[in-house]
């Protein structure tokens, strides 16, 4: 069957699905890359944040389970299938899942009864990335930030760190190098707006293979194939930022581990990743996909249970030295 065919009778010119169940007609859209304002609060300056911080409450991490997922569904662009989407992230019971290859045109949000989706896109049906949010967290929302047709980020107000996470979908191998260098070039761009202090996720469709030897704190030893150049290009990047490719530290079948399968099942690979700041590692509790979800995509979802905790930081006591008045 052809996946780009398009029912017009089930979407609407912009993209999302124009259905009556559970969905909020009063969307709102903007046809450009600006600040995108969460319902009921008004722009921010900061063109990260969509809400002023008064209005969201701080959500407690410490000792909270949080499931995290990216998935490339293939298309949203078909009747049905963001109700799909909708009801396996109910299933695998997740506060958040990244979502890559939309193919929805521009940017906004809808409302579905559990999850508010933000959306990214371009003018014409292809690529597009976005974040379903479950409802409980985006009373947090500090706000979304759609980038581009292939990156949008998100800002949680929480306690003790805020989140800040990156849904994101990098070309294939049919571009060409020079495309993957201006793609990465925009990752770069919006991770200065994340703060250090922040918790950092970022994760996508990278379509690179990182391989199953261990790098340093960057990939564990439990991936999947021999690392490629576009997996050497990512693990530099990550290198740079700090950042650990998790579901490559956590041993699992083979159906557990890889992300994408050729038509055919004749081969399986793992390009699909999480990636967490070195300094949250150990508040990852387990990451693996789950090929059983249906969306009729040739990927899997990757699914992190996150953790947030911290050592604390013992003040070491002054033997040697006697106070100055």
């Amino acid at each position: 069957m052809d996946r780009n065919k398009k029912d017009k009778s089930c979407v609407s010119e912009a993209g999302p699905p124009t259905v009556e169940l559970a969905v909020n007609k009063n969307r709102e859209e903007v046809s450009s890359l600006a600040s995108t304002a969460l319902p009921d609060g008004a722009p921010a300056p900061n063109p990260t944040l969509g809400r002023p911080r008064a209005d969201c409450g701080s959500l407690k991490t410490r000792h909270r389970n949080f499931n995290i997922a990216t998935w490339n569904v293939r298309t949203l662009f078909q009747c049905g299938k963001f109700e799909n989407l909708v009801k396996e992230a109910e299933l695998l019971k997740l506060d958040i899942c990244g979502v890559s290859e939309t193919r929805w045109t521009k940017s906004g949000h809808i409302d579905s009864e559990n999850y508010r989706f933000v959306y990214s896109g371009s003018e014409s049906h292809e690529h597009g990335v976005g974040l379903l949010i479950s409802k409980k967290l985006t009373m947090h929302m500090l706000g979304y930030l759609p980038v581009s047709k292939r990156n949008i980020v998100i800002k949680i107000q929480a306690s003790p760190f805020n989140l800040a996470i990156l849904q994101t979908y990098a070309p294939t191998s049919d571009y060409s190098d020079e495309d993957i260098d201006k793609y990465y070039e925009e990752v770069q761009d919006v991770l200065k707006e994340a703060k250090s202090s922040e918790v950092l996720i970022v994760m996508g469709d990278m379509n690179a293979k990182v391989g199953n030897q261990k790098l340093e704190n960057i990939v564990g030893q439990h991936g999947l194939g021999k690392i490629n150049d576009r997996g050497v290009k990512l693990t530099q990047f990550c290198s740079e930022y700090d950042l650990c490719i998790i579901n490559t530290f956590f041993q699992h079948p083979l159906r557990r581990t890889y992300t994408w399968k050729s038509p055919g099942d004749r081969r399986r690979n793992q390009i699909d990743y999480i990636m967490i700041k070195l300094r949250f590692k150990n508040s990852v509790k387990q990451c693996k996909t789950y090929p059983g979800a249906d969306i009729e995509s040739d990927h899997a979802p990757v699914v992190a249970k996150i953790q947030i905790k911290l050592k604390k930081l013992k003040k070491p006591k002054n033997h040697f030295f006697m106070p100055i008045y």
